[in-house]
């Protein structure tokens, strides 16, 4: 299986607060090289999960992905690092390592803050 969809929600925990239903866990080679590329449109009430076993600093390209997104880093303990909004075929090159990253839509941006700790 590419993509791991699961029907659990995605929960800022600082605000007590659920993000989506749904998330997708990206934890193999495909399913990260994968992530949005080729999706007409954001899947409705899900996040992409981005999972790494140790600390990582790649960077982070949206190249045939057809419409802006939030990035969101999180460090080992899930605490938000940083955050971009990342626009069709650009590249990310993250100053900080992280151990999880998650693609939203650009509208939950008011809803997660640097800091912020989120839960799956």
């Amino acid at each position: 299986m590419i993509f791991k969809y699961k029907n659990s929600p995605l929960i800022n925990k600082t605000r007590n607060e659920i993000l989506t239903k749904r998330i997708c866990i990206c934890d193999n080679f495909i399913s990260q090289s994968m992530g949005l590329m080729f999706r007409k449109s954001f899947p409705r009430d899900t996040a992409f999960i981005f999972v790494f076993n140790k600390d990582v600093q790649y960077s982070i390209h949206s190249f045939l992905v057809f419409f802006p997104f939030l990035l969101i880093l999180l460090d080992k303990n899930k605490r938000v690092i940083k955050k971009y909004k990342v626009k069709p075929f650009d590249i990310i090159f993250p100053a900080e390592k992280y151990r999880y990253f998650i693609e939203l839509p650009l509208e939950y941006d008011n809803k997660v803050l640097i800091h912020d700790i989120l839960d799956w």
